[in-house]
């Protein structure tokens, strides 16, 4: 079976129906050119992040994790694993959620752009699920 790939791009009715028969047929598909007026926006974002990792673990650590409950934070390398009587996974992470939504205190004070461009990328996959939506 071949695996559907679309061009979000195409501003046609073409595009929902191959939509519905990727989805009814086999379940999923690859989308292309879904962000590309975007690409700067991902780009500065990409940057945010790096950033961020780069900071130094005291830094990184004042974000803790918050906790399954909330689920927003900082996590080191090797604080989350998937089986008790393995190693920790050699990964970091900063789980953040829309910005309307998200405690202050998650925030970080070090780069004053990180949080204007996450609210700026949240806005832009809202918008992009509201087009997956509309076709």
């Amino acid at each position: 079976m071949d695996i559907p790939i679309i061009n979000f791009g195409d501003m046609d009715l073409a595009v929902s129906r191959r939509m519905d028969k990727a989805f009814r047929e086999v379940g999923f598909a690859v989308f292309t050119n879904v962000y590309d007026r975007w690409l700067s926006d991902f780009d500065l974002w990409e940057e945010s992040i790096r950033q961020f990792f780069s900071l130094s673990p005291e830094d990184k650590s004042k974000y803790a994790y918050s906790g399954v409950t909330k689920n927003l934070g900082y996590s080191a390398m090797e604080s989350e694993w998937l089986h008790p009587e393995r190693p920790g996974d050699l990964k970091e992470a900063y789980n953040w959620k829309a910005p309307y939504d998200m405690d202050d205190k998650y925030w970080p004070t070090e780069l004053p752009l990180f949080r204007v461009q996450a609210e700026k990328i949240e806005r832009i996959m809202r918008t992009l699920s509201f087009e997956f939506l509309d076709r």
